[in-house]
């Protein structure tokens, strides 16, 4: 993987797919358990700790980012005690798989530009 050449970029690049994956799992959760009785909903999050490692700098910091899953109260609970918004979360799934599109397509412009610098522009 390119993230072992060093460059922090690509380590970054990755941790951010890693961390927006990781996102996208717990929503898919969310939706898959929208009518369980007394199911409340939950986030994935890692902003803090995003920021924290931004401020370091390191590829080493990027590398150990780490996320959690938090229970916000944020949303009504139904009848049946569950508090999943279905609109709420198709509208973070499409955010989050949009994010993830952006790293995706800077990790490969990255790859290209490296690609091409050990090739000579060839």
């Amino acid at each position: 993987m390119l993230t072992k050449i060093g460059n922090k970029n690509f380590t970054l690049l990755s941790k951010m797919m890693d961390l927006h994956t990781a996102s996208h799992k717990v929503s898919a959760q969310n939706i898959a358990n929208i009518n369980t009785p007394n199911y409340h909903r939950r986030e994935f999050k890692f902003s803090k700790a995003l920021r924290e490692a931004m401020g370091k700098g390191t590829a080493s910091d990027y590398k150990n980012i780490r996320g959690w899953v938090d229970r916000p109260n944020n949303t009504a609970i139904r009848n049946n005690g569950n508090n999943v918004d279905i609109d709420m979360e198709m509208v973070s799934m499409r955010e989050n798989a949009m994010m993830y599109q952006i790293y995706v397509d800077l990790y490969t412009k990255k790859a290209q530009m490296l690609h091409t610098a050990i090739k000579g522009g060839s």
